[in-house]
């Protein structure tokens, strides 16, 4: 067994600094990875709907508000500049899967919704996204998924 082997299963941190590794930098990594991997996944997805990840996830923004959304709005749901929220709405307006309206309280802005073919889209998108997602647990049995499920919501507390 070499040394650093020796220090990474004693608990010390084998580049030295005599700190104490409790697996916590390996499973960020891990964690990490993971999540890249399902964001890999989800973008290759969406390659049959001809969707960028931006549009996706500005469609799926517009779905879930409780009603129009100025473009502003979106951005700040996005977290993106007004900018670059626009550019994506050109191009989901292009594509005919939201639509634009005057805004009723403000002459100089819009309000932008789903069209059908729109809502027909990020249910496509849901359902692909789902598949991608659910090819990647199947490693996992119900048990293993149920823990899981458990840890990443405490997580998130």
């Amino acid at each position: 067994m070499t040394r650093q082997a020796d220090a990474s299963e004693a608990g010390v941190d084998p580049q030295g600094d005599g700190r104490e590794d409790d697996g916590a930098g390996e499973l960020a990594d891990l964690f990490i990875r993971t999540a890249r991997r399902l964001r890999h996944e989800a973008s290759l997805s969406l390659a049959p709907s001809g969707l960028t990840p931006a549009q996706a996830r500005a469609l799926k923004a517009i779905a879930h508000a409780p009603g129009d959304l100025k473009v502003v709005e979106l951005a700040e749901a996005l977290g993106v500049v007004p900018r670059s929220a626009t550019a994506v709405v050109d191009a989901l307006e292009d594509r005919g899967l939201i639509s634009r309206q005057p805004d009723p309280d403000d002459r100089r802005a819009v309000r932008i919704r789903l069209t059908d073919t729109g809502r027909a889209r990020v249910a496509e998108v849901r359902r692909r996204r789902r598949e991608a997602a659910a090819d990647l647990l199947r490693r996992l049995d119900g048990d293993e998924r149920a823990r899981l499920h458990a840890l990443l919501a405490r997580l998130q507390d």
